[in-house]
């Protein structure tokens, strides 16, 4: 779309630039000398055109600053020769001794005593301007990189080349002396110059349209518009030369504003053209970061089935030696295989509820993901859910010398949940917290109350979570110790699922930070009652009711230092 618009720019400013140039040159003829002086705009355009001036040389330092580009440096080069030429024949001619020429922009006309007027031309500044358009379509050469290399230099170099060349001129007549011996001369210089400076705003259009930038036409209608006044030099405009006075000015004031008005449209489109690019480079961002999210869910998926290929073959392994022992003892006698019963018998147990602990999990995080999941909500005591979960876990952790300890600010409080959930998510934190203490640890579980939510806190003193791994425990398949040989067992899906558990409550859970020792995670329930009048859908999750003694068993069979 952008490049469509530059087409359409490009085209309208050419055509644009081709009307005004055939009407500089037909108008001039028709012109009313006496009734355009009368205008106000006319009577000033002198100073206005001065105004104009000093805002079109920074307007070009800007063009070249935007797009970087030795072409439009150089050019603005051109437009201070431009400007100093306009304020030499208008203004400081008058000042050195010269007040008998009538001065005009590119014309000096004299007034003879016969009464006639005669034009004395000049060609000097008109010189400098073709050898810096030279420079500046070859804008890779030398000469170019030179310029631009050292700007401020250039530009003082023009300045005083212009004024002293001008003065040197003017002061010594030497035009008059050249057209006196051989005017032919003079006017196959002129024809020669304008046709090689057309040749080179030629060659400027033909880049304009390859690069498709429509700033190349700014430059192209100003120094055609300037150009075109260099044509009255020629005697087929001797019948209009009292219209050449205004007449130039006029050009000198639409070039300038086709110069200044040229760079609103440009930093218009270059507003309109960052906006598209910053959208691109939000898309491809947003894009690489969407590439990036997918790589480490990928990551972590492929790290998940590793080690869940690791849960299962572990426990089938030990169990299946269990049986291979069981089978070797069965032909010593009766006695020997039930002294190999009762050896192995806790270990295949252990083993076995390992297994369906994972697949409880397994099929439970399938149906939060696929939206199935529906709890069994019923108005239940949930002082003495938490403190009979906590306190059935003591037997467990004796061998390890785990103190745990059960404390609450409010006696009874009866709330709306699914004891059966609420019951797996705080065996699983318990089982986490056993996981990671250290012998004589201690392990508490706090419960307290407020009219908006019920809180309970289980907190231990073992080695903690690192904090980078902190920000992502309950994301799905976040490991602290991801490798095959980590020193205690585990998932990863746990507390991904402690986590969907308690939101289907409408509840939070979190991990405290800025905890001194151990981990403390803390656990936020609605403090609501269910209004029992309401049919509201109930849906048991899959979860056989099993005694608390063998959920612990569950919960607590990747603990092998517990049997």
């Amino acid at each position: 779309k952008y490049e469509m618009k530059s087409k359409t720019y490009i085209k309208y400013m050419l055509s644009i630039t081709l009307v005004i140039l055939f009407l500089s040159l037909n108008i001039i003829n028709f012109l009313e000398t006496k009734k355009i002086n009368n205008l106000p705009i006319v009577q000033d355009i002198n100073s206005i055109n001065v105004i104009l001036g000093l805002i079109s040389i920074p307007t070009c330092l800007l063009y070249y600053y935007m797009y970087k580009n030795n072409e439009f440096f150089i050019l603005k080069l051109s437009y201070i020769s431009i400007f100093i030429e306009y304020i030499f024949v208008n203004y400081i001619i008058k000042d050195i001794g010269l007040s008998e020429y009538l001065i005009t922009f590119p014309f000096v006309i004299r007034k003879e005593n016969s009464g006639t007027f005669h034009m004395k031309k000049t060609a000097k500044f008109f010189v400098i301007r073709i050898v810096l358009l030279t420079i500046a379509i070859f804008n890779e050469s030398k000469y170019a990189n030179k310029i631009v290399k050292n700007k401020k230099i250039s530009i003082i170099i023009i300045i005083i080349i212009n004024i002293i060349g001008t003065y040197l001129e003017i002061k010594l007549n030497l035009i008059n002396i050249l057209v006196k011996r051989n005017t032919i001369i003079w006017y196959i210089l002129q024809g020669s110059l304008l046709l090689y400076y057309t040749l080179l705003l030629l060659k400027l259009t033909k880049r304009c349209i390859i690069k498709n930038e429509f700033i190349y036409t700014i430059f192209i209608g100003t120094i055609s518009i300037f150009t075109i006044r260099r044509l009255f030099y020629f005697n087929i405009f001797n019948n209009v030369f009292n219209n050449v006075l205004v007449y130039n000015s006029i050009l000198t004031f639409i070039a300038y504003i086709i110069l200044i008005a040229g760079l609103y449209i440009e930093m218009i489109r270059r507003i309109e053209l960052n906006n598209i690019l910053n959208n691109q480079v939000n898309n491809l961002m947003g894009f690489e970061k969407k590439y990036n999210e997918i790589k480490e869910i990928e990551k972590a998926k492929t790290q998940f089935f590793a080690n869940l290929s690791h849960e299962i073959k572990t426990p089938i392994n030990i169990i299946y030696s269990c049986f291979q022992l069981l089978d070797i003892n069965k032909g010593k006698g009766e006695t020997e295989l039930w002294n190999s019963y009762n050896k192995y018998y806790g270990t295949i147990k252990q083993n076995c509820y390992r297994l369906l602990r994972l697949v409880n999990n397994l099929v439970d995080i399938t149906k939060i993901d696929s939206g199935f999941m529906k709890l069994n909500f019923i108005n239940y005591e949930i002082v003495s859910l938490v403190e009979d979960i906590t306190l059935s876990i003591v037997p467990y952790v004796e061998s390890k010398n785990i103190t745990v300890l059960f404390d609450t600010y409010v006696e009874e409080l009866v709330i709306k949940c699914d004891p059966e959930s609420l019951e797996r998510v705080i065996l699983n934190l318990l089982s986490n917290a056993v996981k990671f203490s250290n012998e004589n640890g201690n392990i508490t579980v706090l419960l307290d109350a407020n009219k908006d939510f019920v809180i309970i806190k289980v907190k231990d003193d073992g080695i903690g979570i690192a904090p980078e791994v902190s920000d992502y425990v309950f994301e799905r398949f976040a490991q602290e110790d991801k490798s095959f040989n980590r020193k205690k067992e585990g998932s990863g899906i746990g507390l991904s699922l402690v986590k969907s558990l308690v939101e289907l409550h409408g509840g939070v859970v979190y991990l405290e930070k800025n905890v001194e020792q151990g981990c403390e995670f803390v656990i936020k329930l609605p403090n609501k009652i269910l209004d029992e009048s309401k049919n509201e859908e109930i849906k048991s999750i899959d979860i056989d009711n099993k005694p608390l003694i063998q959920k612990v068993n569950i919960e607590f069979s990747d603990i092998y230092e517990l049997y």
